[in-house]
This record gives C-alpha cells, structure tokens and sequence, in this order.
C-alpha cells in the first residue's frame, strides 16, 4: 500500500510541478498532505 501511495505522490508532483513551473515548497507542501493523508497510521 505505501509503495502505491509513494508513487502517486511521485506523480502528483511531477504534474504540479509541470504545471506550476516551479520547484518551490508550496508546491511540494500540497501533494505531500496528499500522501500524508494517505498513508495508514
């Protein structure tokens, strides 16, 4: 299940980025809730 949520981060990023342009934390931050959301406790 991690690996999953792992790389839908991955290509969540990857889009955000695409789009954005930019590499900034503000566009980390966003997907990374994302994952943490996710991720099993």
């Amino acid at each position: 299940m991690s690996q999953i949520l792992i790389q839908q981060y991955l290509n969540q990023l990857q889009d955000l980025r695409k789009v954005s342009g930019t590499h900034r934390e503000s566009v980390v931050r966003e997907a990374f809730k994302d994952l943490l959301k996710g991720w099993p406790c």
